[in-house]
């Protein structure tokens, strides 16, 4: 599966800023968030209803405040990770975020994101790279 990073530029809202003028940390996450939806709909892999991304882990450094402005979300696949490659049952893929402001030199924020696979119809049961693929109608390829 292809790590190629991409790129989506976010206004901030000025109802995503605390009192003190900063975006607020889980308005982070949604910027995150974003990025993921993007990279998944480059990646004709948008959900289908019936199988769900859903956030396993969240590890996040918050660097600097990000102020009203205008932000670029850095997504990138790191690794997919197919069931039973680390003894658990779920189809997980990790992606290495960044929150960046364009005038700075190092990101405002980064992250480490595990995303999880589940079947909404077979009551939140594992889905496969491959499964994920399918529903979405891209062609499977020999590395998975």
């Amino acid at each position: 599966m292809d790590n190629t990073e991409t790129l989506i530029h976010v206004q901030v809202r000025p109802n995503d800023l605390d009192v003190q003028g900063h975006v607020n940390n889980a308005v982070g996450l949604e910027y995150l968030e974003v990025g993921r939806w993007d990279w998944f709909a480059r990646h004709q892999l948008v959900p289908d209803g019936a199988v769900a991304p859903v956030v396993a882990r969240a590890e996040i450094d918050y660097l600097t405040p990000i102020p009203y402005t205008r932000v670029v979300v850095c997504t990138r696949l790191v690794m997919p990770q197919e069931p039973g490659a680390d003894g658990s049952r779920i189809f997980r893929a990790m992606f290495r975020q960044e929150v960046r402001i364009p005038q700075l030199a190092r990101p405002a924020l980064r992250a480490l994101i595990t995303i999880a696979f589940v079947d909404r119809e077979l009551g939140g049961g594992p889905v496969s790279l491959r499964a994920f693929r399918e529903r979405a109608g891209v062609p499977s390829t020999t590395s998975e």
